[in-house]
This record gives structure tokens, sequence and C-alpha cells, in this order.
């Protein structure tokens, strides 16, 4: 795959020995090792926007909800009933 995109960032010198000590642990080139930590830290970000873990109990009480007849929003009736304003 080309690479097309660039991203460019500075960062004070301890910032900077940290990250090339840590890559060169790694075994991995600098770009290799910020990209990896950054994909993966964004990958944890996102997915904990969008996963979410229930206990039993709480998993009982949204399939409860979930289940349930919805109730009638008075409010909302009666808006329904308004003749319409914009035709």
């Amino acid at each position: 795959m080309t690479k097309a995109a660039r991203l460019d960032m500075r960062l004070d010198a301890a910032d900077d020995l940290l990250i090339r000590r840590a890559a060169e642990v790694s075994g991995t080139s600098v770009s290799a090792f910020v990209l990896t930590s950054a994909r993966d830290r964004a990958s944890h970000v996102l997915a904990d926007r969008s996963i979410f873990t229930l206990t039993s109990e709480q998993a009982d009480e949204l399939d409860r909800r979930l289940r349930a007849e919805p109730r009638a929003k008075r409010r909302l009736s009666e808006l329904a009933r308004e003749p319409e304003r914009f035709e």
C-alpha cells in the first residue's frame, strides 16, 4: 500500500529520547514504533466508545427495557395532533 499521508510533530528532547530508546529496544524504526503505538491507542479509544460490557444483571435489565411496551408521551401525542406549520 502506498503511503501518501504525513504526520509531523514537535516534541521535547526527553520525549524524543524516550521514544527512540523504546523503538530501539523494540527492534523497530521510530516511525514504525510511533505509528504502531498511535494506531493501538486510537483503536483502544474508539473501541472504548463503541463497545461496552454489562454484568448479567445489567444485561437482563437492558433486555427487559428493550422488550417492554413503549410508554405514551403525552406532549408528543399533542404535538402530533397539531396542524402542520410548514406546507
